[in-house]
């Protein structure tokens, strides 16, 4: 029952995520700046500020999604749910440091401050080597970088390493949670997403097998040793190898467009489309936290077509193409 009054609120703010008919209008808009004008009629004005032309839309996207972080944290009873999908950010902040150390700053660091993990405490800590406080998967990420680093010279390894630490660091925040069943299918989606496209990568790619060792995250539906056993297979038996988990129908339908197209991109779209399909069942979810995470994950979904949006607009792509990279969104 803790959660009655804050489902009831999630219930309001719902009404106010944007929906397919405004997605569609900012799709068909004349320029970048009428998307900021209907921008201006949504939740979205409380983050614009002075920021109303079109080259601020990053800071406005940035501004909406902290204040939806730092409102769904007051409400929430267990804050490690929500922190659950803030983690990525410090990872990603971990990445960009590490990258920058060895490449002696070439890389370029545009930190976020949504993280669990203040950006300029981590940087600070990464770069003083001060991380005895932190979780030891962020110690770990690092060690295993930067030692791997030192043997290949490899700055692309950096993201492969910290990214698999990330999914593990990830599902041991979730495993000890109980009544969460939503949230945990959330996390093991979202890996088994990663390890596929991971998997799609490198044979795209033509790596050697022993490339795999390194590659995928534990915590997924799919055993990594099916993952690796499967490098070899045509794409239409991976489709039918893992047609049955909660990934399948999704993976199948990223695998036909990645066929027909040639772009991962499509096979990514496909997947991220399945997740959402995930989370909508919160909406009959009364007394959980899990409407809280969902809305989150709607608003970050959200976040990401007005991203795609305003960057297609600034760079004259024309509407059907616009609508070829959107996303399925919870509403």
């Amino acid at each position: 029952m803790e959660y009655t009054q804050a489902v009831a609120t999630m219930r309001v703010y719902e009404k106010r995520l944007l929906d397919s008919v405004k997605i569609e209008r900012m799709a068909d808009a004349a320029s970048a700046d009428e998307v900021m004008k209907i921008l201006q009629e949504t939740e979205y004005s409380r983050s614009m500020g002075a920021n109303k032309q079109p080259e601020d839309f990053e800071a406005v996207l940035t501004t909406e999604l902290e204040r939806v972080y730092q409102e769904i944290y007051r409400m929430a009873k267990d804050q490690e749910l929500i922190a659950l999908l803030a983690l990525k950010y410090d990872y990603q902040n971990l990445k960009m440091l590490l990258k920058s150390s060895v490449l002696e700053g070439e890389a370029n660091l545009l930190l976020q401050d949504m993280g669990t993990i203040p950006a300029n405490e981590l940087r600070s800590d990464v770069e003083s080597e001060n991380l005895g406080e932190y979780s030891p998967h962020i110690q770990e990420a690092v060690r295993l970088a930067m030692e791997d680093f030192g043997k290949n010279r490899d700055p692309q390894r950096i993201d492969m390493l910290v990214d698999r630490k990330y999914f593990e660091h990830l599902n041991s925040l979730v495993s000890g949670k109980r009544d969460v069943d939503l949230i945990r299918d959330y996390v093991s989606y979202q890996t088994d997403m990663y390890n596929l496209l991971a998997l799609m990568r490198a044979k795209k790619q033509d790596k050697e097998p022993a490339f795999l060792e390194d590659l995928f995250a534990q915590g997924g539906a799919i055993p990594v040793s099916d993952l690796k056993d499967s490098y070899l297979e045509s794409v239409d038996n991976i489709a039918r190898k893992f047609r049955n988990y909660p990934i399948g129908p999704a993976l199948k339908k990223g695998l036909d467009a990645y066929q027909a197209t040639g772009r991962l991109g499509e096979m990514e779209r496909q997947m991220e489309n399945g997740m959402m399909s995930i989370v909508k069942p919160s909406k009959r979810v009364i007394f959980g936290p899990e409407p809280l995470f969902a809305y989150v994950v709607a608003k970050e979904r959200e976040n990401k077509l007005l991203r795609i949006i305003m960057v297609s607009k600034l760079n004259n792509i024309p509407p059907d193409r616009i609508r070829e990279r959107l996303r399925d969104i919870y509403v």
